[in-house]
This record gives structure tokens, C-alpha cells and sequence, in this order.
């Protein structure tokens, strides 16, 4: 039985994420993200500051009221819920879509994302000019600290570069692992950048 029906978006629906029982967040094809109530069936928050597509949003685990969002408009944003309906943060620079990415939630090492909150960092994966990778950011120097990247990583069917389906980090956030759509997952050592070791699988 359908227990609730949320319509406002304008374009397809690319990403939906939980906060609590009475709360979404969404990502869509019309440029926003949306904070729902669900008990009132509506939005609380409408989130329109990317110029092209959402493609997904990833929630802050220590902080409810954190969540980034990514674009083929190249850009990732932060959003605060508490500080309006405008990004606190943008990370430019990408070569192409950014589509994956993660909060990295830690107590190993000590670069927040913003002054008040501690090891909190995210990832986003793109296709760049001559090899696919991704990167590491940090909300409080708001700058690049890494970026991972395996040069022989080809498709199964031909000699193009497999793309990243899916990124996480370890638990302890001392390893970084990234899943491409040629069946294989690459394990990094997250601050040295250092390629580690491949996981593989027999099909996609």
C-alpha cells in the first residue's frame, strides 16, 4: 500500500536519501534537491543553486543537517539545512559529471569540513582528460588533499577507461575503496594516495 506520494520536481528523480522517518532528501534532472516532510507531503527546502542535473546526494552520518549534492554542471555543493536554501560550500575543477561521492566520517585524522565539525570529508569521482579518477576534499582549507587513480584500468570489452560506479571508505577512514563498471575494486591508502591492491569479480 502506498503510504506517501511526494510530487515537485520538475525533471526525472536521480537520487532520494533518508535523514529520519520524516524527512528526504531528493536529487533530480531539473537542477535542485528538495527537503521533504513527509508526514505534510511537501517540501520544506528547495535547493536550486546547480545550473544542470543532480545526480546524487549523500548525507552527513554525524550531522543531519549536512548533506552534498553533485551535477553534471562539474560542481559539488555542501548544504547546511539550518543556513537557508543556498550551498556553504562548492568544490569546482572537475573535468566532467560528478555522479559519487561520500562523507568521510573518522576520528583517525583530524581535517573537518567546516571549523566546528571534526574529520568530516568528501569524495567526488569524475572523468578527467586522460584517466578516470577521484578526489579527496576538505570543507575547512577548502582544497584538494588527494586524488586516486589506477592508469591500466580499461573496459572488459574494449581498450576505453572504466568508469567508477561506487566509492566508500573503510571504517577506520585509512582506506578508500572504488568499484568500476569492468567488475573490479580498487583499494587506496586514503592520505598517501598509494594504490594498494585489487578486489576483483568475475562479472559486473
Amino acid at each position: 500500500e502506498l503510504y506517501r506520494e511526494l510530487e515537485k520536481h520538475d525533471g526525472y528523480l536521480s537520487c532520494a536519501r533518508f535523514i529520519d522517518d520524516t524527512e528526504i532528501v531528493s536529487a533530480s534532472g531539473d537542477g535542485t534537491c528538495i527537503l521533504w516532510d513527509v508526514d505534510n507531503k511537501g517540501p520544506k527546502s528547495i535547493y536550486a543553486d546547480h545550473t544542470a542535473d543532480v545526480m546524487s546526494v549523500s548525507l552527513n552520518k554525524k550531522s543531519s543537517n549536512l548533506f552534498v549534492s553533485g551535477s553534471i554542471d562539474t560542481t559539488a555543493k555542501v548544504w547546511d539545512t539550518r543556513q537557508g536554501d543556498h550551498a556553504v560550500a562548492t568544490f569546482t575543477g572537475h573535468g566532467a559529471d560528478v555522479n559519487r561521492f561520500v562523507f568521510i566520517d573518522s576520528h583517525f585524522y583530524y581535517f573537518p569540513f567546516f571549523c566546528f565539525f571534526e574529520n568530516q570529508r568528501v569524495f567526488n569521482n569524475f572523468d578527467f582528460v586522460v584517466y578516470i579518477f577521484f578526489r579527496l576534499f576538505d570543507m575547512r582549507s577548502y582544497r584538494q588533499l588527494n586524488q586516486y587513480v589506477n592508469k591500466s584500468n580499461v573496459s572488459l570489452h574494449s581498450e576505453d577507461l572504466s568508469g567508477v560506479t561506487s566509492i566508500d571508505v573503510s571504517k577506520s577512514g585509512h582506506y578508500i575503496f572504488a568499484a568500476y563498471d569492468n567488475g573490479r575494486v580498487y583499494m587506496w591508502s586514503t592520505l598517501q594516495g598509494q594504490y594498494l591492491c585489487e578486489l576483483p569479480h568475475e562479472s559486473r
